[in-house]
């Protein structure tokens, strides 16, 4: 018996980054601003000075954390605001950056490499992950999420633009139900222990003079 439960314990901490929290990120606001986007300048993203960062736990009882690093990415913003653009992950960059020391290295390169697998994200077959934004919606920017060939509407929360003279840094958060992406561990019982939410924090950084000269 304590064999099986250890076995258990093990599989249970091998998938706990999937997971944010038990809350269904549904009813959100979907509906975009009314704005003329005329004036609106394009800006390519600095791929160097920009990072999604994730994390996750199991049930709020310990988590990982780590980054994704992009490919591509174009912004249009208008006094100060995105109004519309895209972006592309590189799906492959995945990495952890857990501070518990005790977290050997080869744990996390196992754990990555089970991430990229089949089993989840699948990155050999969706090597990219994409966000074409719709348009704003107060301080979140409305858009279409496709992750492992599944589109999905999501909202990237809390957007702030920074000017920091020769370039914009934009923040924000967006959170997903893993589910809507075919992002499901094929044992059901094992799945069912893993919180649907994935939560990303965003840092998208442009520089002015790109598309301006």
């Amino acid at each position: 018996m304590k064999t099986k439960i250890s076995i258990l314990a093990i599989l249970i901490a091998s998938f706990a980054i999937i997971s944010c929290n038990n809350s269904k990120n549904e009813n959100k606001d979907m509906t975009v601003d009314n704005v003329d986007t005329e004036q609106a300048v394009e800006y390519q993203l600095i791929l160097d000075k920009s990072v999604v960062n994730w994390s996750g736990s199991m049930s709020g009882l310990y988590g990982h954390t780590g980054t994704l690093e992009f490919k591509d990415g174009l912004l249009m913003i208008q006094n100060e605001k995105v109004v519309g653009g895209n972006f592309i992950v590189d799906m492959n960059s995945m990495l952890t950056t857990d501070a518990d020391a005790n977290y050997a290295m080869a744990s996390r390169e196992k754990l990555i490499e089970h991430l990229q697998s089949d089993d989840f994200f699948a990155t050999s077959e969706f090597p990219t992950s994409s966000f074409e934004i719709s348009g704003p919606s107060g301080d979140n920017l409305v858009g279409k999420l496709t992750i492992r060939g599944n589109t999905n509407d999501e909202l990237i929360e809390n957007v702030v633009v920074q000017d920091n003279g020769d370039e914009f840094t934009i923040t924000g958060n967006l959170t997903f139900d893993r589910q809507k992406y075919g992002v499901a561990y094929s044992t059901g019982m094992t799945d069912k222990i893993l919180s649907d939410e994935i939560e990303l924090d965003i840092v998208l950084t442009v520089r002015k003079s790109d598309l301006m000269k």
